[in-house]
């Protein structure tokens, strides 16, 4: 059956269609017995919380490092195979294996901030795409932890012994091959689906954060070996401004790009009339070997 991994905070697993569920399943039990037969797996690092920097307004190591206490607190953690960096568990991404996306002068200059930070920071602006981007100063160790453990959650899929991959940290999707954007400092989603595709044939996309996840759409719009299904806040000068919906796609990779912008306002009814039916059809048509789900809480209100 179809693999999912997952990226970002408040992480949603959707129910598998039928085309993804195999026959003898579908015929052997409900939901709820095909759920507790789920390999879960959720990777997190102790220490990510020192990567919070108020002074580059970056809250995000802190609230993963909250959010993966609450997970033990709540009993959660009885329900996954809880796998921490280090020892026999997973690494920080090592520079080479970012370079499989990021470029080479793009990659020194992360690796030259934490240490020789005001040597380059005159270089800062040739590697910021807006003026939403603020390095901290170990913004390149955050940035390694993040991905290293999206890459890992990729390979647990791969070499199946996982089906469901949860990346808390991960889902900095807006991330070029050359540059910053807002505070993904390295696209974790792109390099997790390059990774997927060195062992499957197809991957969906799945975004349902507020934000447009730019980066990977950059990253997959000529290939047809990537399908992206993104669920976005469009217009009114909202970040980053891209995801529109005549933006299907180039060359071999037309008509697998769709986007679903929407506007302030959209509601519970709205989301379920409009994302189940696409992303169903969408997975019939495609039949991925994997979903790669970056499910961020900017979408929801009260």
């Amino acid at each position: 059956g179809r693999k999912t991994l997952s990226t970002k905070p408040l992480v949603l697993t959707a129910r598998m269609s039928s085309a993804a569920t195999p026959p003898q399943a579908q015929q052997a039990a409900p939901d709820a017995t095909l759920a507790a037969e789920r390999r879960v797996t959720y990777l997190l690092d102790d220490h990510i919380g020192v990567h919070a920097s108020p002074e580059a307004s970056l809250r995000k190591p802190h609230t993963v490092r909250l959010t993966d206490n609450l997970v033990v607190d709540c009993g959660l953690d009885k329900h996954m195979t809880m796998v921490r960096s280090g020892g026999d568990g997973w690494s920080p991404a090592p520079a080479a294996t970012v370079r499989r996306y990021h470029t080479d002068a793009y990659v020194a200059f992360l690796e030259k901030i934490e240490l020789h930070g005001k040597e380059v920071a005159n270089e800062a602006a040739n590697y910021v795409l807006n003026n939403s981007v603020c390095f901290s100063e170990t913004a390149w160790p955050y940035a390694q932890i993040y991905a290293g453990a999206s890459m890992h959650a990729a390979e647990l899929l791969a070499t199946g012994k996982a089906d469901i991959a949860i990346n808390w940290s991960g889902g900095q999707a807006h991330a070029r091959r050359d540059c910053a954007s807002g505070f993904s400092y390295v696209n974790d989603v792109v390099l997790a689906v390059l990774t997927l595709l060195q062992s499957v044939e197809r991957v969906l996309f799945i975004n349902v954060d507020s934000v447009h996840a730019s980066g990977v759409e950059e990253a997959f719009y000529t290939t047809d070996r990537v399908m992206c299904v993104s669920l976005h806040r469009h217009g009114d000068g909202y970040f980053p401004g891209s995801g529109g919906a005549k933006d299907a796609g180039e060359r071999a990779g037309k008509g697998h790009n769709i986007n679903l912008p929407v506007e302030r306002g959209f509601s519970d009814a709205d989301l379920e009339a409009l994302l189940p039916p696409v992303v169903e059809a969408a997975a019939a048509r495609y039949q991925p070997a994997a979903v790669v789900l970056l499910a961020g809480t900017g979408l929801l209100s009260g």
